[in-house]
């Protein structure tokens, strides 16, 4: 999944110092940024909400009885072990940020669960909060 948006207009006037500090300050922004990120990805399956609106699709009886065999509960929550979110990471570079799996299984969870409850992205508000997040890491 890419998110991308423009800063260059609120980043005009910022004062940026030498050309030597620039990447390594875009670096950096851009990782507080994506660790915000990743933890407002993390928030919204605790609550069971996708990005897109509305909370998680309903677990299958099945499931929720396997769920339950497991001391976990009914609520939507793509977290049974928990191993899947403990395997979310964040890396940036001086132009981009990534969101991503360290595990191969983990990432194939994802893919899996993107399909029926949506979690691994951002609505038009948090990519507004992360744009200004980004901005107040630049300062």
């Amino acid at each position: 999944m890419r998110i991308k948006f423009d800063i260059k207009d609120e980043t005009a006037n910022l004062k940026l110092g030498g050309s030597d500090n620039v990447d390594a300050m875009f670096k950096k922004a851009l990782l507080r940024t994506a660790l915000f990120g990743k933890l407002l990805i993390q928030d919204r399956m605790d609550k069971g909400v996708s990005y897109k609106g509305g909370l998680f699709k309903k677990y299958s009886e099945k499931y929720r009885k396997f769920r339950a065999s497991k001391g976990r509960g009914a609520k939507p929550d793509l977290q049974l072990t928990r191993q899947m979110r403990s395997g979310m990471a964040v890396n940036a570079t001086s132009n981009k940020a990534k969101i991503f799996f360290t595990r191969p299984d983990d990432a194939k969870k994802a893919f899996k669960n993107e399909k029926t409850r949506p979690f691994f992205g951002f609505s038009n508000r948090e990519l507004d909060i992360l744009r200004d997040k980004l901005i107040e890491n630049l300062k």
